[in-house]
């Protein structure tokens, strides 16, 4: 994931601490300097699997129903291109580890507008912090869609999750031959790719 335009240069009105929080989510590779600097605290750690997946059994991804339609819609209005968007909710710590409990979701623009990779507006992770930080909440994770492969991360999904690499990445298979969609999330560090469960509740 890729976040577009530097926020001094939309005219970010936040406090310069929230400005640096924000500024601290973009991807290095949009040209950034930088990243999140935070780490899997020792409870999630994850057991490299050369080739798999690790289960980290905690923290499980928990969507409301409500939640989960409207995320598996989003995917589907964003075809034939990637859509993606913003997972929000409670975190502990100066870290910001999430409990794995998504209270909002915030769809976004795809500023790419291709089938193959996304970059989320900055202007409306911009205005998801914001409402996330009224309530007293920070942003815990991301979501995109594949519009023709597995729910599996690929190398750039790996590379850039670097940038947040104590966020959950939800990504939902759209690959016609599932026949419906398939969505599955994960945590990635160092290159490690490490899957968690999702509960949908409600």
């Amino acid at each position: 994931m890729t976040i577009w335009s530097p926020l001094r240069d939309i005219g970010a009105t936040l406090p310069d601490s929230k400005v640096k929080t924000c500024e601290q989510h973009l991807a290095p590779i949009s040209g950034w300097i930088g990243g999140r600097g935070a780490y899997l605290t020792r409870e999630v750690a994850i057991s490299a699997t050369f080739g798999g997946v690790a289960f980290t059994g905690t923290p499980t991804l928990r969507l409301t129903r409500s939640d989960h339609e409207r995320i598996l819609a989003s995917c589907y209005d964003g075809l034939p291109n990637e859509a993606c968007g913003l997972l929000g909710g409670p975190a502990l710590g100066a870290l910001e580890e999430p409990t794995g409990v998504v209270t909002q979701v915030f769809p976004t623009s795809n500023v790419d507008a291709s089938s193959l990779t996304y970059t989320v507006d900055g202007k409306e992770m911009l205005r998801a912090m914001r409402s996330m930080d009224e309530v007293g909440e920070v942003l815990v994770g991301c979501w995109h869609s594949h519009t023709h492969t597995e729910a599996y991360p690929s190398p750039t999904d790996v590379r850039t999750a670097a940038a947040n690499p104590n966020w959950i990445y939800v990504i939902v298979s759209l690959k016609p031959e599932h026949g419906q969609p398939v969505l599955r999330a994960y945590r990635m560090r160092d290159g490690v790719i490490a899957e968690v469960a999702v509960d949908v509740v409600g």
